[in-house]
């Protein structure tokens, strides 16, 4: 079949979970013998291949990071884009926010009629941050206008920017639902997120054609061993340094740890609160255990993991998936993660995993030095997530249940 990407970033360019899931996808519909064109920004324009994919970059297009007025944007978006896409294109999957936008609009454009495909990775149909209140508890949605001051991302504003940000939101989110009911088809990434969406006080429409599928692992992670290359005592957190994120709680729980037991934190990202951090930490004193490394290019990350003893994602959210859980998991360590959203879906806590009450302090604490003094447990749990991992989150398979729904559509 004849498939267009549309992504907003690729790697090289990556910078979160989407784009590397949809390089790992792409590789792997390549692999099974179908066409595949990847449409992404890029400083100019260029076309290109890699792995079997065809790239091209476009300089104009996802030309603003937070458009104003975003269905004017993605109607102006889907112009430039309409000459890329050739006639005989037969899937058009969308892959992030922005792409969807552009994509509802494209539709609209094409004398030829593709089917398209928009996979959701986060909150962006009822949320314009991380379905969490400055206060750290989640949200239920924004009925009015006004409730969006509760937003983080908007509270970090000047006066004019806070009322800016919330009018944003409050108009472009009932119009980010119409244009995601164009597609013929939406694919949520976990049953977690599909139920956060669809519960929402913000969400208007009812999307007419929906499933779950969830996001690939590396495909060369399986010529990887589980090893013991950390020091017993090494923990990873991989992600945004932000609320949502739940590095605050995963502090808190350290501090306490402390008392029992020593460890070292690395810290692999950057954000809004990094130097907010870096201060909780010094007022912790446990400078000598945590180490901030800032952004780390994802083809790095393979050296953390296999480093690393335990991986923590400690999310106040209902993490959406947690790509650094199942990595972790795909490297044969032992993972902790929040009781919501997509984890539960594939921990099983004790076995492959542990689960957590999000916020719980003590409980958290108690579960991270159960595995720092008990390494057999550790080592178990971690085969243990290991092998499902690679049975059920394998781009080959993830790649399968894409083919079956452009089958379908087709």
């Amino acid at each position: 079949m004849y498939i267009i990407f549309l992504t907003k970033y690729f790697p090289p360019d990556a910078i979160g979970g989407g784009e590397i899931s949809a390089y790992y996808l792409g590789r792997s519909l390549a692999k099974r013998g179908h066409k595949i064109i990847v449409i992404k920004r890029g400083e100019e324009n260029q076309n290109l291949k890699q792995d079997g994919l065809t790239v091209l970059a476009r300089k104009k297009l996802f030309n603003q990071e937070a458009p104003n007025f975003e269905l004017a944007w993605a109607r102006r978006q889907a112009k430039i884009l309409l000459p890329e896409i050739p006639q005989n294109a037969e899937i058009i999957h969308a892959h992030d926010f922005h792409s969807a936008l552009i994509a509802a609009e494209l539709k609209k454009l094409l004398r030829s009629k593709p089917r398209f495909i928009a996979t959701v990775r986060d909150y962006w149909p009822v949320c314009g941050y991380g379905k969490v209140k400055i206060n750290g508890e989640i949200c239920p949605g924004c009925e009015k206008w006004t409730d969006f001051r509760d937003c983080p991302k908007v509270s970090r504003g000047n006066i004019l920017q806070k009322y800016a940000r919330m009018f944003r939101y409050y108009y472009n989110i009932p119009k980010r639902q119409k244009s995601l009911n164009v597609f013929d088809q939406v694919v949520y990434i976990s049953q977690g997120l599909q139920t956060e969406i669809r519960k929402s006080k913000n969400m208007a429409v009812k999307i007419r054609a929906e499933t779950v599928i969830g996001n690939p692992i590396p495909d060369d992670v399986r010529k990887n061993t589980v090893n013991s290359a950390g020091n017993g005592k090494t923990i990873l957190f991989a992600g945004l340094l932000d609320l949502h994120k739940g590095l605050d709680f995963l502090l808190k729980a350290l501090r306490q740890v402390a008392k029992k037991n020593d460890f070292s934190l690395v810290i692999a990202g950057s954000g809004p609160r990094f130097e907010i951090y870096k201060k909780m930490v010094a007022n912790f004193k446990l400078q000598d255990k945590v180490n901030f490394l800032g952004h780390v290019p994802y083809r790095l990350m393979s050296e953390l993991y296999n480093k690393a003893d335990i991986v923590i994602s400690p999310g106040l959210w209902p993490e959406p998936f947690g790509r650094s859980l199942l990595e972790g998991m795909a490297y044969g360590k032992a993972v902790i993660a929040t009781n919501h959203g997509a984890p539960p879906e594939f921990i099983q806590n004790n076995q492959t995993g542990i689960l957590v009450e999000p916020g719980n302090v003590l409980e958290l604490a108690e579960r991270i030095i159960f595995l720092l003094q008990n390494p057999e447990a550790r080592r178990e749990m971690g085969v243990n997530a290991r092998k499902y991992v690679l049975e059920n989150f394998a781009p080959e398979k993830i790649a399968k249940e894409y083919e079956i729904i452009y089958q379908v559509l087709k």
